[in-house]
């Protein structure tokens, strides 16, 4: 048995009611062929947000962070001059300036994000103190590649021209434009994924000038974030009773401390690159994530699984032609809130107790619990069916995890103010 294990934590991605009723009329403007210019989108599309977590550029022993794009999800800066090509790497980025043209790089990990999606917006806040007389930006994409520790006047990437981005485009401060077209390529492979370059549209000397809440910020709620709008292909809620949950290892395996030697999880790799470690009590009631048949259960106290179960979400009782979720590090067998074992072939609805949060089998972390979400038994990070998978109106990769550090930029652990709210809530059985 491939034994597939997780920790978790991430920071909780806040949006405003505001804006959450702003991304459904999108949707609804979209069906009747809006002046955004998008195609119509089905009608049970939904919009989520994925709003990347910092990492920091130290590990916890102190040594430096690999800077690799799918480890720290994003890469973002800004150049304080047209002709002083040193990137900044703060909590904001800017474009414009006094005589001179400050611009900002931008780039996006894109795995595990759905592909085929009705409508994609980068969306960007813009610092109501930071910001004088707000310029029009342009946005191009970047199509030679870059590294944002070496990138400079004389490696500068190359770009191609993209589109202006009207100061009237925003709402509640947030600047937002469509990257369908762009996205649709990076995800397609039709051309490399190198980010975009932001840059002031008409540079005329009159301090005309944007600042906007970068990834790197402590402002959570107002980070850069996408919102990606398509059809779920399963719609789950998170494995617990509400309250709110760390997550400690990500989807693919890493996690913002870089402690060896479980960095990266190779049990969040392959075919379990979909599944999360959530941390928590000892004894903390876990749920079905949603409803379905029991196709595996058991394992042993000292078995690589430990306690475990899985479920399968298409009701035929296979592990092989649709959706399965696994439950490993139990603290006991599978039961039920009345103790009764669950066995193969029961059917379990979602909110239903299948056990408790333990450490049982290879938990090398402790107490957590190790969720896996699979499609046709596999967890592969190239399959779209898991990548449209949504948790408590979440993709699967935006729960990650996010540290907190000392004056020196060193992660002295996770941190307890970034965590994810479950929606779900016990049926009582």
């Amino acid at each position: 048995m491939v034994h597939f294990d997780t920790k978790a934590r991430a920071s909780r991605a806040f949006f405003t009611i505001y804006e959450v009723v702003r991304m459904k009329k999108l949707i609804k403007v979209a069906i009747l062929g809006s002046v955004l210019g998008l195609n119509a989108l089905d009608v049970n599309a939904l919009t989520v947000f994925y709003k990347p977590t910092p990492y920091p550029f130290l590990k916890k022993d102190g040594t430096s962070m690999p800077q690799d794009i799918k480890i720290v999800h994003t890469w973002q800066g800004w150049f304080g001059s047209f002709y002083n090509k040193t990137l900044v790497q703060n909590d904001f980025i800017q474009i414009g300036g006094w005589g001179d043209a400050y611009y900002s790089l931008m780039r996006f990990d894109l795995d595990g994000l759905p592909s085929a999606v009705d409508a994609v917006y980068l969306y960007l806040y813009a610092l109501p103190s930071g910001s004088a007389n707000p310029s029009q930006m342009s946005m191009y994409k970047i199509t030679s590649a870059w590294d944002p520790s070496t990138v400079g006047a004389n490696n500068f990437p190359s770009n191609l021209g993209g589109f202006a981005w009207s100061v009237s485009s925003s709402v509640n401060n947030y600047r937002f434009y469509s990257l369908k077209t762009w996205y649709d390529g990076w995800k397609a492979g039709t051309y490399p994924n190198y980010g975009m370059i932001l840059v002031p549209y008409n540079n005329d000397g009159t301090q005309r000038f944007d600042k906007f809440v970068s990834t790197r910020s402590t402002d959570a709620s107002h980070r850069p974030f996408l919102a990606l709008s398509f059809v779920p292909s399963l719609t789950l809620k998170m494995p617990f009773a509400g309250g709110s949950w760390q997550v400690t290892t990500e989807v693919g395996g890493y996690d913002c401390l870089g402690v060896q030697p479980y960095w990266p999880d190779i049990y969040h790799q392959g075919s379990n690159y979909f599944s999360i470690d959530f941390g928590g009590a000892e004894g903390s009631s876990i749920l079905a994530a949603g409803s379905g048949k029991v196709i595996e259960t058991g394992g042993s106290i000292d078995g690589p699984n430990g306690y475990f179960i899985t479920i399968d979400h298409d009701g035929d009782g296979k592990n092989t032609t649709g959706f399965q979720t696994k439950y490993l590090h139990l603290q006991g067998l599978p039961a039920k809130k009345d103790g009764t074992l669950l066995a193969t072939n029961d059917y379990v609805v979602m909110g239903d107790q299948i056990g408790k949060m333990g450490k049982t089998g290879a938990s090398t972390t402790g107490t957590h619990l190790h969720f896996g979400v699979k499609y046709q038994n596999s967890g592969s990070l190239s399959s779209n069916q898991l990548a449209k998978v949504v948790m408590d109106g979440k993709l699967l990769k935006s729960y990650q995890t996010e540290c907190s550090l000392n004056t020196k930029g060193v992660p002295l652990s996770l941190s307890p103010s970034a965590t994810y709210t479950s929606t779900n809530y016990s049926t009582g059985k």
